[in-house]
């Protein structure tokens, strides 16, 4: 007779990082990492899987894992909402071994800044203000309030942004935040009306030098349009 002693193989790990989409900054904490068995039961259903999340390095470690290929899965939900799940296929595992440097590179979902432009003494909205985001010192992003002063800047990615709105006749306005992957934040703000300011000079004739009354003088701002318009008078 031939006798055989059967052990259980000791089971394996898979390691790794998950980063934002250039490969080297940490999400951080809050992806769900996912570690499904290609194996079925002798029924042919799926085996259960192995889940952990991340630190705030961005490691993960899966372990207890039996020997055999996996499909593992990078998730994000909780604070890491806005970026996209991956997957890595066919990761093997070896006995009592770790399987290292599993990592995923998660592009973001773009985000979104939007509000209302009001004038600050009369709360009421301000149409054509131009508003843009900017981060370190760049624009990545702008528009213009439309009648009822709102706006909104699509397609921007995560980070720390200045938005400013800006018009003729009102001092600027600007807000600080931070905007994380895929969502949405309303920045709203309240332009001070700035106090009317005045030109005054003397028209001349180029020949005399004498004032010249019953001139028509008219002031036109940056785009083309009359905002003011006077008449000299006499001895003007």
């Amino acid at each position: 007779n031939w006798n055989f002693r059967l052990t259980v193989a000791p089971p394996g790990s898979i390691s790794g990082f998950v980063f934002q989409s250039d490969g080297v900054t940490p999400i951080g904490a809050g992806v769900t990492v996912t570690a499904q068995p290609l194996a079925t039961d002798p029924q042919g259903n799926a085996l259960p899987s192995t889940s952990t999340t991340t630190a705030a390095d961005g490691s993960y470690q899966l372990p207890n894992l039996a020997a055999g290929d996996y499909d593992v899965t990078a998730n994000p939900d909780g604070s890491a909402i806005g970026y996209n799940s991956l997957t890595q296929s066919s990761v093997r595992v070896s006995p009592g071994s770790d399987t290292p440097n599993i990592n995923f590179a998660l592009g973001s979902q773009p985000s979104t800044i939007s509000g209302q432009v009001t004038n600050a003494v009369t709360a009421q909205p301000i149409q054509g203000a131009s508003v843009k985001a900017e981060f370190q010192g760049s624009a990545l992003g702008s528009a213009v309030t439309d009648s009822n002063g709102n706006y909104a800047i699509a397609s921007l990615s995560s980070g720390d942004y200045v938005v400013t709105a800006s018009t003729n006749g009102y001092s600027p306005a600007s807000k600080s935040l931070t905007l994380r992957a895929g969502e949405t934040v309303t920045v709203n703000l309240q332009l001070q009306p700035e106090p009317p300011g005045s030109i005054s000079g003397t028209v001349t004739s180029a020949t005399t030098t004498q004032p010249l009354a019953g001139i028509l003088v008219r002031v036109i701002d940056s785009d083309g349009l009359e905002v003011a318009r006077t008449t000299t008078g006499a001895g003007l």
